[in-house]
C-alpha cells in the first residue's frame, strides 16, 4: 500500500471498529419495540446473546483441548471432499423442505412470478405498470422468464435459487480457508452459513437476493484466489457484472474496489491502466449485452417502456428518512411521489422532502433516528421473513416443517432464536476482525469497505433487514477472519499466563 493507502486503512479500521461496537451494543441493549411494527427479532436478545457467548466459550475450550487441531490435520483433498459431501446432503434437505415452503408469495414476488410465467408460456407481458414503477425488477423478471421457458415449469426456478445460496456458503468457507489457512475456521463458517443462510426462509423464495448472492460470492472467490492473472480477472468481472445486473446494490463491491485501488502502490502504471481498461470494457459489454437482450425480448412480447412514471433514487431516499417508519416502505410516501406528473418534478419534490426531514430532526433527533434505524436493520437473524401467502392460493398447512419455519406458528420462536443467536455470533466475531491484521490487509480493507457501504446504503435509503441478506457471505467471511484473530489472541493470552 502507498502512504495514502496506509492512512486510509488506519482511519477505516478505527471507523469500522467504532461503528461495529456501536452496532453490536445497540442490537444487544436496545428495546425491540423501537423498530417499526416490530419487524425485527420479536423477543428479548438476552437469551441469544448468552447462547452466542457460550458458543464462543466452547470454541475456546475446543481450541484448548486440541479438538480443533484434529480438523487441521485432515488432508486438504479430504477436507474439500468432506465439504462437498456435506453440501450435497444439505441440498438434499433443502429439496425436502422446499415441498413445504415453496407456496406462492404475495407482493413483489407474486408480480415477478406470474409475469415470468405469462411471458414464457403465452408471450404476454402483464403487470406493465408495476415494471415501469420498479424498473430494476425487470432484470430478475427476464432471468426467471428464460428459466421457465427452458424448463417449462416454475419449480426449477426455486431449485436453482436454493442451489445458488448453497454454493455461496460453500465458496464463503473456501475463501475463509484461503485467507486464514485454517480448515477449522472454514468449517466453522460453513456450519454457521448452513444453518443461518441455507435454511433461511428467504432462501426458499426466488428473488434478486438468492440469485444475486451467488455472483457476488463467486466474484470474491475467483478474485481472491487468482487476482494476479488477467484471465481469471476477466472471469471475475463478468461475474460481478451479472451480479450488478441482477441486484444493483452489488455495485457497492465496485465502489469499494475503486477505493482500494486508490490505496495501492502500483509499480507498472502502464500495464495497470491497460488491464483496467480491458476489465472495464468487459464489464460494460457484459452488462450492456444482457440489457440489450432483455429489452429486445420484452419489446417483442408487447412491453411498452414508460419512463415518465418511474420512481427514482430520490424517492427511496425520501422514504429512508421517514421517522415513523424508520426508513421502511410506506404507502403515504408512494402516493406523494406518484402525485407529481413528471420525473423531474418527482425527483425535486422527493429530494426536498427527504432533506427537510433530516433538518427537522436536528442533531439529537438524527442521532436517535439513525441509531434506531441501524438497530432495525441489524436486529433480525431471519432478515425480514416473507411469509404472506397469495390471496386465494393454497394456505400453509400444519406439518412440523411449517410449524418451525412459518412466523407465528407453534415452534417458529425456537427457529427464530437459532437464527438470531447465529447472527449475533457473526456480528460478535466481526468485532474481532476490526482489529488490524498484518496478513491480507488489502482484502481486509476491501471487505470492511463493502460492509460499511452496505450499512451506509441502508442508513440513507429505504431499508429493512432483508437488504443485508444478499451480503451474508461477506459477513461470514469477516466473521471467519474475526474467529481467526480471536484464536490468535487466545494463544497470546496463554503465553502471557
Amino acid at each position: 500500500m502507498n502512504k495514502f493507502g496506509k492512512k486510509i486503512n488506519w482511519v477505516l479500521g478505527v471507523l469500522f471498529a467504532g461503528y461495529w461496537a456501536y452496532t453490536l451494543l445497540s442490537v444487544i441493549c436496545l428495546n425491540r419495540n423501537v423498530a417499526y411494527k416490530k419487524r425485527t427479532y420479536e423477543y428479548s436478545n438476552f437469551v441469544p446473546t448468552l447462547l452466542a457467548v457460550i458458543i464462543l466459550a466452547v470454541i475456546f475450550w475446543a481450541a484448548g483441548k486440541k479438538v480443533i487441531s484434529r480438523i487441521e490435520k485432515i488432508e486438504k483433498k479430504k477436507f474439500y471432499l468432506l465439504l462437498i459431501v456435506m453440501d450435497i446432503l444439505v441440498f438434499g434437505v433443502q429439496m425436502y423442505l422446499m415441498t413445504y415452503l415453496s407456496k406462492p408469495i404475495r407482493y413483489d414476488f407474486q408480480r415477478v412470478r406470474e409475469t415470468a410465467i405469462k411471458l414464457a408460456e403465452e408471450h404476454t407481458f402483464i403487470n406493465q405498470a408495476y415494471f415501469n414503477y420498479y424498473r430494476m425488477n425487470r432484470n430478475i423478471l427476464f432471468v426467471f422468464a428464460m428459466l421457465v421457458k427452458i424448463f417449462k415449469d416454475w419449480q426449477p426456478v426455486i431449485v436453482i435459487g436454493l442451489l445458488l445460496v448453497n454454493l455461496s456458503v460453500f465458496f464463503s468457507a473456501q475463501i475463509c480457508y484461503k485467507l486464514t489457512g485454517k480448515k477449522s475456521i472454514a468449517f466453522a463458517v460453513y456450519l454457521i452459513g448452513v444453518f443461518m443462510f441455507d435454511f433461511a426462509y428467504r432462501s426458499f423464495v426466488p428473488y434478486t437476493d438468492n440469485y444475486g448472492v451467488f455472483f457476488l460470492t463467486a466474484f470474491l472467490f475467483v478474485f481472491i484466489n487468482w487476482r494476479d492473472k488477467i484471465g481469471w480477472n476477466i472471469i471475475s468481472v463478468i461475474l460481478l457484472a451479472i451480479g450488478c445486473y441482477i441486484k444493483i446494490t452489488v455495485a457497492i463491491l465496485v465502489i469499494a474496489g475503486g477505493i482500494v485501488i486508490l490505496c495501492l502502490q502500483i509499480k507498472d502504471k502502464k500495464k495497470f491502466i491497460k488491464q483496467a481498461a480491458i476489465l472495464c470494457l468487459v464489464f460494460v459489454c457484459t452488462f450492456g449485452g444482457i440489457m440489450k437482450m432483455q429489452n429486445s425480448y420484452f419489446e417483442k412480447n408487447g412491453f411498452v417502456d414508460d419512463p415518465s412514471i418511474q420512481r427514482g433514487l430520490w424517492h427511496y431516499f425520501m422514504m429512508g428518512q421517514k421517522d415513523a417508519y424508520l426508513g421502511a416502505v410506506n404507502v403515504k410516501d408512494i402516493r406523494y411521489t406518484d402525485s407529481f406528473a413528471t420525473v423531474k418534478e418527482r425527483n425535486a419534490a422527493n429530494r426536498e422532502k427527504g432533506i427537510k426531514r433530516i433538518k427537522n430532526r436536528g442533531l439529537v433527533g438524527n442521532l436517535f433516528f439513525y441509531t434506531y434505524k441501524n438497530f432495525q436493520n441489524y436486529n433480525d437473524g431471519c432478515f425480514s421473513p416473507v411469509q404472506s401467502v397469495t390471496k386465494g392460493e393454497e394456505k400453509y398447512g400444519n406439518s412440523l416443517v411449517e410449524k418451525i419455519f412459518i412466523k407465528k406458528k407453534a415452534y417458529n420462536r425456537y427457529y427464530a432464536l437459532m437464527e438470531q443467536t447465529l447472527w449475533l455470533l457473526v456480528l460478535s466475531c466481526i468485532m474481532f476482525a476490526g482489529i488490524k491484521t498484518k496478513n491480507n490487509s488489502k482484502t481486509m480493507l476491501y471487505l470492511k469497505l463493502v460492509i460499511l457501504g452496505v450499512s451506509a446504503y441502508t442508513m440513507i435509503f429505504e431499508s429493512r433487514p432483508k437488504y443485508l441478506f444478499m451480503f451474508i457471505p461477506v459477513y461470514l467471511i469477516l466473521a471467519g477472519l474475526g474467529l481467526n484473530e480471536l484464536n490468535n489472541k487466545r494463544k497470546w493470552i496463554r503465553k502471557i499466563s
